[in-house]
């Protein structure tokens, strides 16, 4: 991501009916924009926070639930960290942040993280031998690219069997919902309003301590011109 302009952030995620006949119900999605805005620096990041945000609906459920995602990478670290006592590694402070506060509500509840292949359209063509896995896959990818506007009968390839009924939740900004992900009572890293932000503690404590030699070394300077000047002192 890098914040750049022609960057953006964007979760698509899909609630499905953990029963049989889940086609025959309807399937919930939820669209968060502004990804960018959790100075994320790779999809990576993205891909973590939509897990983060599943963890924290299911954390006011008391169900048995699997969440599935197609990046292997994001899945791997919350399993391989699960039950492990060590530090959390992670490629950059915004990872390692939204890792952290994934765990504590992973040790607080049944639900279990699974890596499942993207993109099924490519994998079968004939959607009638997707799996649930595999439509919730590409319905995810659908309402990440914004293609759910409003309730709707989708049907891939224009076919009936195909019909799946879609029913949205509000489009959510990822940096404004960020602060309602930690479990009560749990540390995190926050802006002055409480929003999740990538900063370390040390990292925050360096900035001030810049901020304020600046500010030192700036005023001695004024005050160094003014006494100079009101001395009229000439240098040859």
């Amino acid at each position: 991501m890098g914040n750049l302009p022609e960057y953006s952030g964007s979760i698509g995620l899909n609630f499905l009916s953990g029963l049989e006949d889940w086609r025959e119900k309807p399937v919930y999605t939820l669209h968060i924009i502004n990804g960018e805005g959790l100075e994320a620096i790779s999809a990576f990041t993205i891909e973590l926070f939509g897990m983060l945000v599943s963890l924290a609906i299911l954390s006011h459920v008391d169900i048995s639930s699997t969440i599935y995602s197609d990046c292997e990478a994001a899945v791997k670290s919350l399993n391989n960290h699960r039950n492990s006592r060590k530090p959390i590694r992670a490629s950059s402070r915004a990872d390692a942040n939204i890792l952290s506060i994934a765990f504590s509500h992973l040790l607080t509840q049944n639900t279990t993280v699974k890596w499942v292949k993207g993109h099924p359209e490519r994998t079968a063509k004939d959607a009638d031998v997707w799996t649930k896995d595999m439509w919730g896959n590409h319905l995810s990818d659908r309402t990440a690219e914004g293609e759910f506007t409003s309730p709707t009968d989708y049907q891939y390839d224009e076919l009936y069997d195909n019909l799946i009924s879609i029913s949205l939740f509000p489009v959510l900004d990822a940096l404004l919902l960020s602060s309602l992900l930690p479990l009560p009572n749990v540390w995190y890293f926050g802006s002055p309003t409480g929003q999740l932000i990538s900063k370390s503690l040390m990292e925050e404590v360096n900035s001030r301590r810049v901020t304020r030699y600046l500010a030192t070394r700036d005023s001695y300077r004024r005050e160094r011109d003014i006494l100079l000047n009101g001395r009229n002192i000439t240098f040859h």
